[in-house]
């Protein structure tokens, strides 16, 4: 009981009960807000709104606006702009701050540069032009021990000097030192919130942001700016901060008190009650303990009533439980118990035995070699259904199992063993259903003495039998729960397989999939969705010639069908299409559903079954990403693509190793010139059993593994140490695959390749394509930011093939613009591609790009793009991919002819 307040082991149950137990206190303490503080809320409304995100900052610069000129007294932004836009947006956030007035306050975080406990804090805190026009305040939230948010710092330190906490500037107090707790007794629902479209709109009437700090913040579930609360669960930060403001605003300012030191007084306290109790009632001391403990809530709820405090109780309530065991050890002589104990089992069980036949709800009969019963159960009674009236019927063997009995009486007879035992199976018809028993029959030679003292040799039989009626029900549901899926009453996967595996004629096998399913399960919902997968089940169960339906996975359903002809996978296929032509009845509404076939042949036997299911999803796989078919027939040279596909990335990492991986080079020359500017580094691979593998091939293979990681370092290492041995004015291009971003320190990549082959930085451009955009494109700019800081340059390769390329043309910081050798190659041919060509060239003269085309293999060619005025060209013209050692000798050759 002493170990208790300081014991660690029992703090996660303790924090546990304590955060219930303030959580109801603050249910039962609910107040309202004070009104004095607005959210603002970034919801899902407001994302649709904009359409984007982040938000370009000139949204954020119009909130301020509007929150100003509404009369506002403060604004914080619980948003991260801790790295910098295009210059635009920042200069009109700028702007609005200055406009503002020093009414608005940024967040600053602090947090941990690494995982491991005790590392070292660092600040992330706005970019320096907006940082200097506004407050800023500490916006971290703390987890506590429980794994809950329960308090705030009013403030921190930033660069040596004291800053306030966002809830200490909100409510404008002055205090700088100290952390109190949140009180979650105010309600969050009645802060007065607003959507930020809303605000956007104009359709929130400016007077309700009057003289009011305004919080601005996320609160959409797809930001992830959530965090665990007592009593509320998951709660927006936004509120976090606005509940902790209103803490200050309301008075209800508290801090942490320790308390092992009254735990441990009130631990000494109840052992000392405990061990007094001895001479009383247990129920004096169970009194007692009630009063304790009511009073004790009761304290602890008046304080957090008047003064905002939580006392933990929790191991208040676990002090006074062990003092019952306590207590009651005290009074109690354990080894009389355990004999008391001891004796009262031995009389049970003597009593048990005496009554194990009588009262037993199992049929027990004792016979004799008569047959004539000598004991028996009450329960043997219903097995007695049938009788001669004026016959004792208690002794005599119930018809139902005389049969069973006299066939083990005749083999124990024909046997010399003095036991004989054997099970039997007999049912019952009682009240008009049948009862199932299992019985088990044993006897035994016995000598015993008759009525007048002389010796029998006989045997002694018994018979246990139990109604397993409703245990045969359970193994018949059992088994059917087993085979058959409880959603569609359909086979499932195993059961289909295993019946499949038991046919002797060949089948096709069909895997029906529903066309994007996530989606409209997501739109419909669980219970609707449910409705419409049975539905299907049911329309499936219609087609013809099939010998079994199944549902093998979410939204895939699995057929056998009988293999008359040979067109039939056209025909049968079409057959399963038509049930998904007219629309579905679920949840009170029609829904149209596509659907899409794999079809497999399972023609020998011999095989294993779920090698044909296996072959049919792989098909559907190929039917879903095939916008021209809605079914596929099972391919075995794309499986073996597959296989090889397989086989290649399992080789990848050692050709890595063995240096089985090269690089050529091609060059790219200045069109007005002729002159060799630089070359582009192309990876090859020359494995000894694949051969010369394609890059087209490998490429692909290495991203969807991870190793094009490795493989880009290796690249790019290589390519700077060659370039080393190139003239000055040479440059290298790398390509650097969108995963490389997103999986690697590039920065640190580039920086560690430069020092080590001592190449320029200007000399290096690294080769993005537009893919790289598509995730994660605020890090993105970051790290093209800091290569370019650098002094590398940064090209947009195969422009104009991607997905939205304008869309990131202006919010980029690129150098270099490269057509795709798609549009070049038409140059000559097609006005559509000419027409392309200078579109792209007057977009990059316009934002002040270099620009490189692809693909030049003529001298027309190569005289119009010089005409447009593209400073830069590579391809077959010019030469195709080579060594470096043939890039040297070209060079050598032009500086010949030069000199000539």
């Amino acid at each position: 009981m002493c170990a208790v307040p300081v014991w660690t082991a029992v703090k996660p149950f303790t924090n546990y009960v304590d955060n219930v137990i303030a959580s109801l206190r603050f249910k039962a303490l609910q107040r309202p807000a004070s009104g004095d503080v607005v959210f603002v809320a970034i919801d899902k409304k407001s994302l649709d709104a904009v359409g984007v995100w982040p938000w370009p900052r000139g949204i954020h610069s119009e909130i301020i606006d509007r929150l100003t000129a509404a009369g506002a007294r403060d604004v914080f932004l619980d948003i991260d702009f801790s790295n910098p836009a295009s210059a635009k947006e920042d200069e009109k956030l700028r702007l609005s701050l200055i406009a503002a007035g020093g009414g608005t306050v940024l967040p600053v975080f602090r947090q941990h540069e690494s995982a491991v406990p005790g590392s070292s804090t660092s600040v992330t805190r706005p970019i320096p032009a907006l940082a200097s026009n506004a407050w800023l305040a500490f916006a971290n939230v703390e987890l506590a021990e429980s794994g809950l948010i329960t308090t705030f710092k009013m403030a921190d330190r930033l660069d040596g000097r004291v800053t306030q906490s966002v809830p200490a500037v909100l409510a404008q107090v002055d205090d700088t030192a100290g952390t109190y707790l949140i009180d979650y007794s105010i309600d969050p629902s009645t802060i007065p919130t607003f959507s930020a479209s809303e605000l956007l709109d104009g359709t929130v009437p400016p007077s309700v942001f009057a003289d009011k700090a305004v919080v601005v913040g996320a609160y959409a579930t797809e930001l992830k700016d959530v965090y665990p609360v007592p009593m509320y669960g998951p709660l927006a930060g936004p509120l976090i901060h606005i509940l902790a403001t209103e803490t200050i605003l309301q008075h209800r300012l508290a801090s942490g008190v320790d308390p092992t030191i009254p735990e441990l007084l009130l631990a000494a306290a109840l052992i000392g009650l405990a061990i007094a109790f001895r001479v009383y009632g247990p129920v004096t001391f169970f009194a007692t303990a009630v009063i304790i403990i009511s009073a004790m809530e009761t304290i602890a709820f008046i304080v957090q009533a008047n003064d905002a405090y939580a006392l933990r109780t929790a191991n208040s309530w676990l002090l006074v439980g062990l003092s019952l065991l306590l207590a009651l050890s005290e009074r109690s002589n354990f080894a009389h118990v355990r004999s008391r104990i001891a004796v009262a089992d031995f009389q049970t069980s003597k009593n048990t035995l005496q009554s194990i036949i009588a009262d037993s709800n199992d049929v027990v009969l004792v016979f004799d070699e008569n047959l004539r019963v000598l004991d028996r159960s009450a329960s043997a009674d219903d097995l007695d259904l049938e009788h001669e009236e004026g016959n004792d019927h208690r002794h005599t063997i119930p018809s139902a199992l005389m049969r069973h009995v006299e066939e083990a009486v005749h083999r124990f007879r024909a046997g010399h063993s003095p036991t004989y035992s054997v099970s039997a199976d007999f049912e019952v018809v009682r009240g008009g259903f049948e009862a199932r028993f299992e019985a088990s029959i044993t006897i035994s030679r016995s000598e015993r003495l008759d009525d007048r003292g002389e010796q029998i040799y006989g045997f002694m039989g018994s018979v246990i039998a139990r109604d397993v009626t409703v245990r045969r029900k359970y193994e018949a549901d059992l088994l059917r729960i087993s085979q058959v899926d409880e959603l569609t009453g359909l086979l499932n996967r195993r059961e289909f397989i295993n019946r499949l595996q038991s046919m002797i004629e060949p089948q096709v096998v069909v895997a029906v999939g529903l066309h994007r399913f996530p989606e409209l399960s997501a739109t419909l919902g669980r219970p609707a969705c449910d409705q419409l997968l049975r539905a299907i089940a049911g329309r499936l169960s219609s087609v013809s010639r099939v010998s079994h339906l199944g549902r093998v996975d979410g939204d895939c359903f699995a057929m056998s069908l009988s293999l008359p002809t040979r067109d039939f996978h056209e025909i049968q296929a079409e057959a399963v299409l038509r049930q998904f032509a007219l629309p579905f009845e679920a949840d009170g509404s029609e829904i149209y559903v596509d659907a899409r076939l794999g079809i497999a042949l399972f023609d020998d036997i011999r095989l294993p079954a779920a090698s044909a299911v296996d072959h049919a999803e792989a098909a559907l796989i190929d039917a879903r990403s095939n916008p021209n078919s809605n079914w596929i027939v099972y391919d075995e040279k794309r499986a073996q693509d597959q296989l090889r596909a397989r086989k290649l990335e399992q080789a990848m990492r050692s050709s890595l190793r063995r240096d089985e991986f090269f690089l050529a080079y091609q060059p790219q020359v200045d069109l007005a010139t002729g002159r060799m500017v630089g070359a582009e580094a192309l990876m090859r691979w020359r494995h000894p059993d694949f051969g010369l593998v394609s890059p087209g091939e490998f490429i692909p293979v290495a991203e969807s593994s991870g190793v094009v990681c490795d493989l880009g370092t290796w690249a790019l290492q290589n390519a700077c140490a060659t370039a080393m041995t190139w003239p000055p004015h040479m440059t290298v291009a790398v390509n650097v695959s969108p995963i490389q971003f997103a999986k690697t320190d590039m920065v640190a990549e580039v920086k560690r390749a430069l020092a080590e082959s001592g190449l320029a930085a200007h000399r290096l451009h690294l080769e993005i394509t537009e893919s790289a955009f598509l995730d994660g494109t605020e890090r993105l700019l970051g790290v093209i930011s800091q290569l370019r800081s650098l002094g590398v340059c940064i090209a947009l390769d195969d422009f104009g093939t991607g997905y939205s390329s304008l869309s990131y043309m202006s919010g980029f910081p690129l150098d270099k613009l490269k057509i795709d050798q798609s549009f070049v190659r038409k140059l000559t041919t097609d006005h559509q591609s000419l027409l392309i060509v200078k579109a792209v060239i007057s977009l990059a003269q316009g934002l002040g790009l270099k620009l490189v085309a692809e693909g030049i293999e003529n001298e027309e060619e190569r005289r119009i793009l010089a005409e447009l005025q593209c400073e830069e060209g590579q391809g077959y013209l010019f030469g195709r991919p080579q060594s470096a050692g043939e890039i040297m000798q070209q060079l050598a050759i032009r500086n010949v002819n030069e000199a000539a």
